[in-house]
């Protein structure tokens, strides 16, 4: 019994010397900058060596940590504190705490475990002094969207503090914080940000990025992040939306004979996947494009060549683009990367697959050019040469009938077998369509669709080719591009009951919207002209209105003389006794009723003399003479020459 307890306190006594871990060499002396941010002391500390660190202020509240990187998972590890006389402080696994330290010279020795195992790792080692945190810096960015004008990114929030905000700037590259800012802004806490489309291409620029916590101030700027805008727009199929359409193709006996598809990954801007863990470890997904293909047979082969050699991965995905799956991926010829290649077995037939490839890091190659081919040298039948087989071909006698083949709308076909048909939109329900294009199970067009997309107005079911005009509304009922008015002959605004046709919306030149003219001939004749007394026209196309001169019956027409007519520039009027010396208003109308001149004179011995006549052309013209002393009037014709 007595051996036994001494072998079991032999044992502890061994266990707790040995987790002492006193063994190593300086990796390197660091002073402790105390300022609250995360301090990197070394980057590069083995399980076999310690680091030194000065500086330190006995009694604040400190935390250490110990990691490595192991296939893109972030491991925490084993630390022992000991003083410049290797007297242990303090002990235990990254991240380790402590507020125990009364000394400003320490020794950290790092190590798997307490029984200070080793492994072949680089491990970083970094410190905080918690009592003096205010506000840190954001941790940890990157980029997930890099396209030829915009960049959008992220980062981690402190591990020591809590931002109320951040805020960001871009400025050219080289330039400092604040100098030559070309977009800057605040994310109201969201940890990611983007430039928005305001970059040029080919271009290299630096962002700085900061917290915000309020009360406890800002923190210093993160940066300058470098970064160079892509020299090209993204391409269409950048996100798996966009994936390329890929036939497989069958009785392919090797890689050699199956038929290449070139690729770039050439403006891969962003990813809506975020990259596998593949071969044991983790690319940058971001400049990712996308195919998918239909199954033919129950497996197939799928290899990425790039050229120039550059280290791709390849990945399948079943589903689709909203729910894919990770099925398998390659990643094997790191060291010489003339090709990437998944065989998978485990297809069902008829069903869609997606295949993406990207290149591993994280700067896109400057030609990153590849080919990419899908066979399988599995057999089958393929009667009408579009590529697709009978097992998966809706109609294999047909040959722009097969899966994912452009569909025409209103046939009342499915050209690209996905059981569906596509229509013209029919709201107004007039069995005439407008260009917006619907998809139904329907074979012939159902409720609100139609075959015809010739609808000029989807809203109105009074509207479609082929419908009655209303003439002068302003509507093209029949959706022949033209409008119905009134023929207007004369221009005064009022047309006729003659219709006419024409491309004009609103009533243009010889046109209008009203058809109660009496007399198309004469502008001067219409329902919105004065009646003028006498002249032989209904001026104001109301029969009611008289046509005569007004007092006739008290003016001897034999005694009113108008001469010389014809006239050349000057008249003169006799007029009846009783009127020698009355004041008149002599009116001159041309033949379509314009009132051309306005004379008011006084009598001189029974005549009133009207000259200046001669600027009048040659025609016919109307003289109304009305007395100023009784209102009555008269009419003569005159003849110019």
């Amino acid at each position: 019994m007595k051996k036994i307890l001494l072998l079991i306190c032999f044992a502890l006594s061994s266990y707790v010397s040995f987790s002492q871990c006193t063994n190593g060499t300086e990796n390197s002396a660091v002073a402790a900058l105390n300022d609250g941010y995360v301090q990197e002391l070394s980057g590069t500390v083995e399980t076999n060596e310690y680091v030194t660190v000065t500086n330190i202020i006995p009694g604040d509240q400190y935390i250490f940590t110990n990691t490595h990187n192991n296939a893109g998972t972030l491991v925490h590890e084993y630390i022992t504190i000991r003083n410049s006389s290797d007297v242990i402080i303090v002990s235990g696994m990254s991240p380790l705490s402590t507020n125990a330290i009364s000394v400003t010279t320490i020794r950290i020795h790092i190590s798997v475990d307490a029984a200070c195992n080793v492994d072949a790792y680089f491990h970083s080692l970094s410190n905080v002094n918690l009592s003096k945190v205010t506000c840190n810096k954001p941790e940890s960015p990157g980029i997930s969207y890099k396209s030829d004008t915009r960049i959008d990114f992220f980062w981690s929030p402190p591990a020591y503090s809590t931002p109320a905000d951040y805020n960001w700037e871009i400025v050219p590259n080289g330039n400092a914080q604040g100098v030559g800012v070309i977009v800057s802004g605040s994310t109201g806490g969201a940890t990611n940000a983007s430039s928005g489309n305001v970059l040029a291409a080919s271009t290299s620029y630096s962002i700085y990025l900061r917290s915000d916590c309020n009360a406890s101030g800002n923190s210093t700027y993160l940066g300058p992040l470098g970064f160079t805008t892509n020299s090209s727009s993204p391409p269409t199929n950048d996100l798996c939306s966009g994936a390329i359409t890929l036939i497989e193709e069958t009785s392919i006996p090797d890689a050699a004979s199956a038929t290449p598809t070139a690729g770039t990954l050439l403006g891969g801007a962003g990813t809506d996947v975020v990259a596998e863990s593949c071969g044991g470890s983790t690319g940058n997904a971001r400049d990712d494009v996308w195919y998918k293909f239909v199954a033919q047979t129950t497996n197939a082969n799928i290899r990425i060549e790039p050229s120039p050699n550059f280290d791709a991965v390849v990945t399948l995905f079943s589903g689709n683009c909203g729910a894919l799956s990770y099925l398998a991926c390659s990643d094997n010829n790191i060291s010489s990367p003339s090709f990437e290649e998944i065989y998978y077995a485990g297809l069902t037939v008829g069903n869609t697959y997606y295949v993406r490839t990207y290149y591993f890091g994280t700067s896109t190659p400057s030609t990153p050019t590849f080919n990419i081919k899908i066979w399988t040298t599995g057999n089958a039948s393929d009667a009408d040469g579009d590529g697709y087989v009978t097992a998966v071909d809706c109609n294999d006698n047909n040959a722009f009938i097969y899966p994912g083949a452009p569909e025409v709308t209103g046939n009342g076909i499915d050209e690209n077998c996905d059981g569906m048909y596509t229509w013209y939109q029919d709201n107004d329900g007039d069995s005439f369509g407008s260009t917006i294009v619907v998809t139904s199970a329907n074979q012939s067009p159902g409720a609100g669709e139609s075959a015809s997309s010739a609808d000029c107005d989807d809203s109105s079911v009074s509207i479609y080719p082929g419908a009655s005009e209303v003439t002068a509304n302003g509507i093209d009922e029949n959706c022949d591009g033209m409008f119905t008015w009134y023929q207007d002959s004369d221009g005064d605004g009022y047309g006729s009951t003659v219709v006419v046709t024409s491309s004009n919306s609103s009533p243009g030149a010889g046109e209008s919207n009203i058809s109660t003219d009496c007399d198309d001939t004469i502008a001067g004749v219409n329902p919105g002209a004065t009646e003028i007394e006498g002249n032989g026209l209904d001026d104001d196309c109301n029969p009611s209105t008289p046509d005569m001169p007004l007092g006739i019956d008290d003016f001897d027409l034999n005694k009113i003389k108008v001469v010389p007519n014809p006239f050349k520039e000057m008249i003169t009027i006799y007029l009846p006794s009783g009127y020698g010396h009355d004041r008149f208003d002599a009116y001159i109308y041309d033949i379509k009723g314009r009132a051309i001149s306005e004379i008011t004179s006084e009598a001189e011995n029974g005549k009133v003399i009207i000259r200046n006549l001669n600027n009048l052309q040659q025609g016919l013209y109307f003289i109304k003479i009305s007395s100023k002393s009784d209102g009555k009037s008269i009419v003569r014709e005159l003849i110019k020459y």
